[in-house]
């Protein structure tokens, strides 16, 4: 990946062995875990990530009938801490084994910080310890059972629970086609959870099946073969996903989440007309004021149309209730710039920056505002 500034030595060690079978057993939930508040897997315009040096199609291992990755470690979170406990889990696969507190620290200095995003997480170990990573959305199975099959553990974005509006990391280790399942280390509910395709893949749609991967860089020819092999067309996979949201209006009307995620889709797509009609549609049926703590989209969405103090607003409500999120202090300052209020859009830079202090994006726009 493109350099983000000077990385000490990788402290990577080779992959460990890896056993073909999936454990059969599965794991339960702790009885009174603390509710998390959010993870996030940050993909809108600007992504802070220059695009890799494309390199050429590899020879890559073909996936077996099943195949489970041993040697990924598994603690549960403290509150709150989905991201860092993640991102340890990931990076204790290639023997960089970290403690919950200290990647907590770097990643949540602040105590209102109540959440981390994948891209963060990757930036966290591509400057700290030099590794590779992918963070993408569009992913599927075939994709997954081929990056694992490769010794990589993949990290994905879905809600906490069914029905949940918190998002949470997960990483899947392993799968096996036989049964129709994959395996997860989960933060919050435990590890080798064994899940069918049909379910995870319900959980994943609903954040357009986002993934981050980290790796030792040796294997970033394999990871974009991989992903080239198994990905579908981009342009097939957006209408697909367009597609997915409208049938879902269709088929729930009053559903307000419903109607946000047909938003997002369209803001994506750059469709901002169409999403800001889907955002007033989702309000109008009663969207919870929290919806904004956990997705800062609808603020870029009024940006992009130059409502600014819509947008300035929306923030505002929002840091009122989760005064940590790093994205919504990003997205007041672009509101702020774009009204030619420059002071605010600075200290609005620098709080994002101070709570996010990984974040490619806010770490380079802060340094080049003046």
């Amino acid at each position: 990946m493109a350099s983000m500034g000077s990385r000490q030595a990788a402290a990577t060690a080779a992959p460990k062995k890896q056993a073909t079978p999936a454990p059969k057993a599965t794991a339960t939930p702790r009885s009174t875990p603390e509710t998390p508040v959010s993870g996030r897997l940050v993909d809108r315009r600007p992504n802070g990530r220059s695009e890799p040096e494309v390199l050429p199609d590899v020879p890559f291992t073909a996936p077996p009938q099943s195949y489970y990755l041993e040697g990924i470690s598994h603690e549960y979170q403290q509150l709150n801490n989905c991201g860092p406990v993640t991102t340890n889990m990931m990076l204790s696969y290639f023997g960089t084994n970290l403690s919950q507190a200290y990647t907590a620290s770097k990643l949540k200095p602040h105590p209102q910080d109540v959440a981390v995003s994948a891209i963060e997480m990757v930036s966290f170990a591509e400057i700290e310890y030099g590794y590779g990573s992918t963070i993408g959305r569009g992913g599927n199975i075939r994709m997954l059972e081929a990056l694992v099959a490769n010794g990589i553990p993949v990290t994905v974005l879905q809600p906490l629970q069914e029905n949940s509006d918190i998002n949470h990391f997960r990483v899947v280790r392993g799968y096996n086609r036989n049964a129709g399942t994959v395996t997860i280390n989960d933060s919050y509910l435990g590890p080798n959870l064994v899940w069918s395709y049909g379910f995870f893949e319900r959980m994943w749609a609903v954040q357009g099946e986002a993934y981050a991967m980290l790796y030792p860089k040796a294997k970033e020819a394999v990871v974009q073969t991989i992903i080239r092999r198994y990905s579908e067309d981009d342009e097939v996979q957006r209408d697909t996903r367009l597609e997915r949201t409208r049938q879902a209006v269709k088929e729930t009307p009053n559903d307000p989440w419903a109607w946000l995620q047909l938003g997002a889709t369209l803001y994506y797509r750059e469709q901002y007309p169409e999403s800001l009609a889907a955002w007033e549609k989702a309000n109008a049926l009663g969207l919870p004021e929290k919806a904004l703590w956990y997705t800062a989209w609808p603020i870029g969405l009024h940006i992009e149309v130059g409502r600014y103090e819509e947008a300035v607003r929306l923030a505002t409500n929002a840091i009122s209730h989760t005064s940590g999120n790093a994205e919504l202090y990003y997205e007041r300052a672009r509101a702020y710039d774009g009204m030619g209020n420059r002071a605010l859009a600075r200290e609005n830079l620098e709080m994002a920056r101070r709570f996010a202090p990984y974040h490619p994006v806010f770490r380079e726009v802060l340094a080049a505002y003046d």
